[in-house]
């Protein structure tokens, strides 16, 4: 990103300034222009957030690879989370995601971790570590959690065009997410593995959507009482239809 080009610029010109403090007047004086520049920034106190960015980026250095820089290796990610204490099966593993702003699951850029961290005030994995209590509240807040749960629809596709995740992703990214939330949820992915688990099934984006709210309104309350007027997706319909007729709620 363009931000971190003109940082990388003043840490260039940083790194290049004279390390001792008692240099002679004389070299300053018979600098180039550039020189001098480059001597005058170094003695300019950084703020606080300069401090912490640069801080943040020798921090990512930890998780990239030998040949990219600029974005975690596969090993730098899993490490990542091994250093926050998190499994990757724990839906915390996607809230941090989240909360840093990770666009493609399996790698950090390096501005999404420096500016993310950032924002929350952070220097390492173990400030994060320490934080991740808060991040877990945050998410799961009434008005945050359908935001958090659009988010692991838009990471789970397969390019950034497309609207439709795979049942193969959805099936156990809804395990992850709904099973400890909702009971109905482990009904759905149960008809999901019976009637539309094919290599070509897929769920929508809308359906996905819907699905938080579907579950909200029908967990306590039972699908006995679900009016199929109501303006829901075509396939809870069918989910209705399949919960109906199968033997244990007969």
């Amino acid at each position: 990103q363009s931000t971190w080009g003109i940082f990388d610029l003043a840490v260039e010109m940083g790194n290049s300034c004279a390390k001792s403090e008692g240099y002679a007047a004389s070299s300053r004086d018979s600098a180039s222009p550039r020189e001098q520049l480059s001597n005058a920034t170094s003695l300019i106190p950084q703020s606080p957030a300069v401090e912490r960015k640069a801080q943040l980026e020798h921090e990512f250095s930890k998780y990239v690879s030998d040949t990219d820089s600029s974005v975690s290796s596969e090993e730098g990610f899993v490490r990542f989370f091994a250093d926050l204490n998190v499994s990757m099966e724990d839906p915390l593993a996607f809230m941090v995601c989240y909360v840093l702003g990770v666009k493609t699951i399996g790698r950090i850029e390096r501005g999404e971790f420096v500016e993310g961290m950032d924002k929350l005030g952070l220097e390492s994995a173990d400030m994060l570590r320490r934080k991740l209590p808060d991040i877990k509240r945050r998410c799961e807040l009434s008005a945050e959690y359908p935001k958090f749960f659009a988010y692991c629809f838009d990471i789970s596709k397969e390019s950034v065009a497309s609207r439709r995740v795979s049942t193969a992703v959805a099936i156990p990214m809804i395990e992850l997410l709904l099973s400890a939330k909702f009971k109905l949820s482990q009904d759905f992915v149960q008809f999901l593995q019976q009637q539309h688990s094919t290599d070509q099934s897929f769920l929508k984006r809308d359906e996905w959507l819907s699905l938080l709210p579907f579950l909200e309104k029908y967990n306590d309350t039972g699908l006995e009482h679900h009016d199929q007027t109501e303006a829901w997706p075509v396939l809870f319909d069918e989910f209705v239809e399949w919960w109906r007729n199968k033997p244990s709620s007969t």
